[in-house]
């Protein structure tokens, strides 16, 4: 995939998931295109360009990523385009619901199909990984909030997963 000046944001982060398996999360309207007035380099991404050379490529136009993987783990910067799908952390992540919580507060205002769907796999993998009571309020918290914001989350959605919460 060939990236240059003039390609739509929401055109590389549906290309990306499909070719790649990763979630490209950046700030901004899904509309924006990447411009600049700036002479401006192109990239080739490949299976082998790494996340920092995509990070580089794209703070060119002022946009600034994160890269995650099926699983909600926020893909390291030294990582190739190739490892994305399997990369895990060697560490335990002690806090692994609040930090996906996080990435739903990212996603929970979209309406995209392409975003219902992480939005729905992050709860999923929330929800098993979900222990104490206060991880329960704040899943609980989240949900409400993603069905008062999101018009494509709707009460069966969100009744589902209060049920495979409790």
């Amino acid at each position: 995939m060939l990236l240059e000046q003039g390609i739509k944001l929401l055109d590389l982060k549906k290309s990306f998931k499909a070719e790649f398996g990763g979630l490209l999360i950046y700030e901004g309207s899904p509309n924006k295109v990447l411009s600049s007035k700036n002479k401006i380099l192109t990239l080739e991404l490949t299976k082998k360009t790494t996340i920092r050379e995509f990070e580089k490529f794209l703070q060119q136009f002022n946009v600034s990523i994160k890269i995650y993987n099926s699983s909600g783990i926020k893909v390291d910067s030294n990582v190739e385009m190739s490892e994305i799908q399997n990369f895990t952390k060697e560490e335990i992540e002690l806090d692994f619901v609040k930090k996906n919580l996080k990435l739903i507060s990212s996603l929970k205002d979209s309406t995209l199909f392409l975003d219902m769907d992480w939005l729905n796999r992050i709860y999923h993998q929330i929800i098993y990984a979900t222990e104490t009571i206060e991880d329960k309020k704040l899943v609980i918290k989240s949900l409400q909030d993603t069905l008062v914001t999101n018009s494509k989350f709707t009460q069966d959605d969100y009744d589902h997963f209060i049920k495979q919460l409790n």
